[in-house]
């Protein structure tokens, strides 16, 4: 089939709204987006908003999320294709994505660095891994047609080419930033099917995915359990890179304790519980706690005081005991009402 010289996905004309829930999940973002413009119902339950914690005692650094693809659909309700690119000029996987968009009438995903693009707030001054939707293009103006639609640019229009390749093929350069260090690679994603699921269904696969990876109290090095190991690094540092490291790993986690709170309100507006809500209740408090620890580990990287550092252990310990009870909690509402 032959290449139009210009193509706009009728997404591009679309009312778009944005949740602030999604705040740091920009590929669920778009995930969600893709489904609304396909008429999905209930796109939130699709999105993997489980909690997964893995800590390495031996590296500090190696607090990932894992086992399922978190960053995705849950598993099980659909299937989202994603591709890397590392070894092709982004011009090649660009006249690509333009055939892939106009013969499929499929917007696509795509990686960006948005220290590139003209109008995010870190344009010229922070590099970040992210992603946008790429619905059209224009090849005579050399233009593409991009919905960035995340706070706080909230962007729907056309970029240059030159910026949009400089974005999609950039290694990212770590610059202390925590969205920074990560090529993008010429990365690009599209939902290949979706599957129809009742909201039950699919919040009991997120509440024992939840409870498999993170509200488990036989795993020592995974979820709940692996916070004391966490704590036990930041007894004995006084290194502020080690501060560093450790906070940009709890930052992440605080945003998916974030995440995976918003999937349990809305399952609550669905189909209410006075379990689900005390369970809500403590969440929120942990977060907030969450919140002041980070504060404090972050001061304490560029200085390091004993006051502080008590402090923040004292609330390090007790927030682990309110994770604990949230275990207990999730665990008995999985057992009693799913």
């Amino acid at each position: 089939m032959k290449l139009e010289n210009k193509y706009i996905h009728d997404i591009y004309w679309k009312d778009l709204k944005y949740d602030s829930g999604y705040e740091s999940f920009c590929f669920q973002n778009c995930l969600k987006i893709l489904m609304e413009a396909k008429d999905i119902e209930n796109t939130d339950f699709f999105i993997n908003r489980s909690l997964s914690l893995l800590f390495d005692s031996e590296s500090y650094e190696k607090m990932l999320y894992t086992h399922m693809d978190v960053r995705g659909l849950l598993p099980g309700v659909g299937v989202v294709n994603r591709y890397y690119n590392p070894n092709l000029l982004s011009k090649e996987v660009f006249d690509y994505n333009c055939t892939f968009v106009s013969n499929n009438k499929e917007p696509i995903i795509v990686g960006v660095d948005s220290f590139y693009l003209p109008y995010t707030s870190n344009y010229k001054k922070n590099h970040a891994v992210h992603t946008a939707i790429m619905c059209g293009y224009d090849l005579k103006n050399a233009s593409v047609y991009l919905i960035d639609w995340y706070e706080p640019w909230l962007y729907k229009g056309e970029i240059s080419l030159e910026e949009f390749l400089l974005a999609r093929d950039s290694k990212n350069e770590y610059d202390g930033s925590i969205f920074s260090g990560t090529p993008i690679e010429n990365n690009w994603a599209y939902i290949q099917t979706i599957e129809k699921k009742s909201i039950e269904y699919l919040f009991k696969n997120l509440i024992d995915l939840s409870v498999d990876q993170y509200f488990s109290d036989k795993k020592d090095k995974q979820g709940v359990q692996a916070l004391e190991g966490v704590m036990n690094i930041l007894v004995h540092c006084n290194n502020p890179e080690k501060y560093k490291k450790i906070y940009d790993n709890l930052y992440i986690s605080l945003k998916r304790h974030k995440f995976f709170c918003g999937a349990l309100e809305n399952y609550y507006i669905y189909k209410s519980s006075l379990l689900l809500n005390d369970i809500i209740n403590i969440m929120k408090e942990i977060i907030i706690e969450w919140d002041n620890i980070l504060l404090m580990i972050i001061k304490l990287s560029m200085r390091n005081n004993e006051s502080t550092k008590n402090r923040m252990l004292v609330k390090f310990s007790e927030n682990i005991g309110k994770e604990k009870e949230i275990c207990n909690l999730i665990n008995m509402f999985s057992r009693s009402e799913l």
